[in-house]
């Protein structure tokens, strides 16, 4: 299995999952962050600024 379906398989767990985000709050796709957030916790980041620097070297996200 390649690492695309891998992540596709891991990510069709949370098809069902509603974003509770509403309005300009909902400027990325739900299901990327949910991704993103879990990445960064599992290389030690601790918080949304944490998420932020490490969407954005990974090129997920650009910088405001």
């Amino acid at each position: 299995m390649s690492s695309k379906e891998t992540l596709e398989q891991f990510g069709s767990r949370w098809e069902g999952l509603e974003d509770p985000r509403c309005g300009n709050d909902a400027l990325h796709d739900f299901h990327e962050l949910l991704m993103i957030a879990l990445c960064c916790v599992l290389c030690g980041g601790q918080g949304a600024v944490d998420m932020a620097v490490f969407a954005e070297a990974k090129g997920r996200i650009s910088a405001r």
